[in-house]
């Protein structure tokens, strides 16, 4: 009926009218467009799929939250690369304490990363008092990316097998490789000698089967 009724006027005489009607018929589409496909779209994304997938809904607040912990993994991982570039190869120590430095930065940066998001709630349960001192094997289910940056974070003395993508990641690739992490893709018995030399220098191998 509006459609009609102010449509008409865009075959009036005057300038003004056809002008009303113009914005008018343009306003009602948008209306129509957004009514029609753009709520019921962001309804079923934001709202059934998760609901569907076992998962709460989106909000402005989680997408906002979201945002900022990748904005500060994202800076994180260039500060690192930085830093492996440039400080690494010239720290006046020798190839395993510049090791060791990298470790702990890498393990404050996953560490601040979990923590300096007060929307959830962490508890570190160790019912059995590890410390990391001595090498272990660590078996770990990988639920979520959340899963290496805890591994990482409670100890500084973790080697970690990671898949390529890990290993060849522009961003934090780099930081990855100078850790001494090591690509799964390189089979198992290539893998052996390295890891050997990394627990014999007091390091945990973490997978991730």
């Amino acid at each position: 009926t509006s459609l009609i009724g102010v449509g008409t006027l865009i075959v009036a005489q005057h300038p003004a009218l056809r002008s009303i009607s113009l914005v008018t018929i343009i306003g009602l589409l948008c209306v129509v467009f957004i009514s029609f496909y753009v709520q019921p779209m962001l309804y079923e994304f934001l709202i059934l799929n998760r609901k569907k997938k076992g998962k709460v809904p989106l909000t402005f607040l989680s997408m906002a939250q979201s945002a900022f912990a990748f904005t500060y993994f994202f800076i994180g991982c260039i500060l690192l690369t930085v830093i492996a570039i440039v400080v690494y190869p010239v720290m006046p120590m020798k190839k395993q304490s510049r090791k060791k430095v990298l470790h702990s930065l890498l393990s404050l940066f996953c560490g601040s990363l979990v923590y300096i998001m007060f929307n959830v709630k962490k508890r570190i349960i160790n019912e059995h008092g590890e410390d990391g001192s001595k090498p272990a094997v660590v078996i770990a289910n990988h639920q979520s990316f959340l899963d290496i940056l805890l591994t990482v974070m409670i100890s500084n003395k973790n080697v970690l097998l990671v898949n390529d993508w890990v290993w060849n990641s522009p961003f934090f690739g780099l930081v990855v490789k100078r850790a001494g992490f090591y690509p799964v893709s390189k089979g198992f018995e290539e893998s052996i000698p390295a890891l050997e030399e990394a627990v014999k220098l007091g390091y945990s191998i973490v997978v991730f089967p």
